[in-house]
Order: C-alpha cells, then structure tokens, then sequence
C-alpha cells in the first residue's frame, strides 16, 4: 500500500501559477494585485484570509555601467515609491 504524496507545481512566473489555479489544478501563493479581479468575479476564492505570508522582495536588474540610462533609473525610482512600506 502506497501513502499518498501530492504533487507541488513550481513556477518562476505568478501568471503561469494563477493559470493552474484558475484550471482548478490546485492552490497558489500569489500576489493580491494579480487575483482581485478573478477573486472578484468568483474564479478564485481566498483561502487562509486571516494569515499573512512574508513579504517577497523584487529585484530590478540592470548592466554594471557608470551611466544608467534616464529611463532605467525613472523605473527603479518609480518601483522604490510604489513599493516602499
């Protein structure tokens, strides 16, 4: 007699774990921003509304150079401001 083991789906992309989610494939971390709107319309339901996960950081990459080109350095500044606690 086997244990039953289930199996867990890893992803690098939160739009590729919400695909699964939304086919019923099983339950996803992901970010609130993301769901709302399939939450709102009853494609999702939030599970554990009353536990808080750990913040996950983000990370902007960018070419070690002595100029960073203006519009790089608006969207890390933008990304700065927008997610700051």
């Amino acid at each position: 007699m086997s244990a039953f083991q289930p199996a867990m789906i890893t992803a690098d992309s939160a739009s590729s774990l919400l695909a699964f989610a939304l086919a019923g494939a099983g339950v996803a971390i992901l970010p609130a921003w993301l769901v709302q709107d399939e939450i709102g319309k009853g494609g999702l339901v939030r599970l554990l509304p009353d536990h808080q996960f750990p913040r996950q950081g983000i990370y902007a990459l960018y070419p070690n150079t002595r100029h960073v080109p203006e519009k790089v350095r608006a969207f890390i500044d933008f990304l700065h401001e927008r997610l700051a606690l």
